[in-house]
């Protein structure tokens, strides 16, 4: 449980390059309560064992009701998005403009990086 003065960071995409740079960087900051999100699991060797505890997985970042789920369980402070789009699966398929894209929109709080 987060102390009072504690701020909530939920990191999307931990598994990526970006992610799990951030999703160390924060754990290791004091007065911070860290989650990552990961699609499958386990996210392989990118992520220390120490760090698996911090991870959500299974979350599906183009459902916007799967998002507005986590973000009413997590209630972030703070949302960042390190989410990778491959563009050219994206673009092959439909359009950008998936909800994690579009995530300043459903951050509870109303921040997201």
């Amino acid at each position: 449980m987060a102390e009072v003065n504690t701020r909530k960071i939920l990191i999307l995409g931990s598994s990526g390059m970006l992610g799990n740079a951030m999703l160390r960087l924060f754990c290791d900051s004091a007065g911070l309560d860290v989650r990552g999100t990961v699609r499958r699991w386990p996210p392989g060797d990118v992520l220390p064992r120490s760090l698996h505890s911090k991870v959500i997985c299974g979350v599906d970042v183009e459902s916007a009701d799967a998002l507005t789920r986590l973000f009413a369980e997590i209630r972030p402070d703070v949302v960042i998005n390190c989410v990778g789009v491959v563009k050219q699966l994206v673009f092959s398929a439909r359009p950008p403009g998936c909800p994690a894209c579009q995530l300043h929109i459903a951050a509870p709080s109303g921040q997201a990086l």
